[in-house]
């Protein structure tokens, strides 16, 4: 007897994979391929290179610090661009007896207050640099006194201190004996460089 219509088209649909009542599927069509991960960034930031440039950073703030107070030790920076404490220690070297001075930020606006009576009386050194010596070298970290030694040579309270030495000298130096050294003292804050102490060390000027 003749299979009805319906039948023979669902015999064909199970013959040719097709889906069939009551039977799993399957699909047989190759995998989708996948989308590729995200590429990785180029490289991941490095630690020890974020650090290394802060530390220029912070070391160049220093430096421009440290020069605006010898130009206006020098008479050619404004007082209103330096970054002062409240008081500012000014020191001798311990070869000229130790002395120091404790000084307002306002009356550090006179040059004249920019000096220090030492343990000899009636003995006084005025930490203005003679005009004719023009060359400035700065060290961030060091202090300088004809060549360079660490500030804890010295002071060794200062020593922890963000520091910078600096020194003036003639164009033309003869001498490192004819230099003036001032190693300037800053605070041990975030934030742009505040001077809170000063150690000059030529005192033969």
């Amino acid at each position: 007897m003749a299979m009805p219509r319906a039948a023979v088209i669902a015999a064909l649909a199970c013959a040719l994979g097709t889906a069939c009542a009551g039977g799993d599927t399957e699909d047989a069509s190759p995998p989708r391929a996948q989308a590729p991960p995200p590429a990785a960034a180029a490289h991941d930031a490095d630690p020890q290179e974020d650090s290394g440039s802060s530390t220029s950073q912070r070391n160049d703030e220093l430096e421009r610090a440290a020069r605006d107070v010898v130009g206006f030790l020098r008479g050619e920076v404004a007082f209103e661009r330096l970054r002062l404490a409240d008081t500012v220690t000014l020191y001798l070297a311990p070869e000229s007896g130790g002395g120091s001075a404790r000084r307002a930020r306002e009356e550090l606006r006179d040059l004249s207050r920019w000096r220090v009576h030492t343990g000899d009386p009636g003995i006084t050194y005025l930490f203005i640099p003679p005009e004719r010596l023009t060359k400035l070298t700065t060290r961030v970290g060091r202090h300088l006194d004809c060549r360079e030694y660490p500030l804890a040579s010295r002071f060794p309270a200062l020593a922890r201190l963000p520091h910078v030495g600096t020194m003036l000298e003639p164009h033309m130096p003869e001498s490192c004996l004819a230099t003036w050294n001032l190693t300037l003292v800053f605070a041990a804050r975030p934030g742009p460089p505040t001077l809170v102490a000063a150690v000059f060390d030529q005192w033969e000027w």
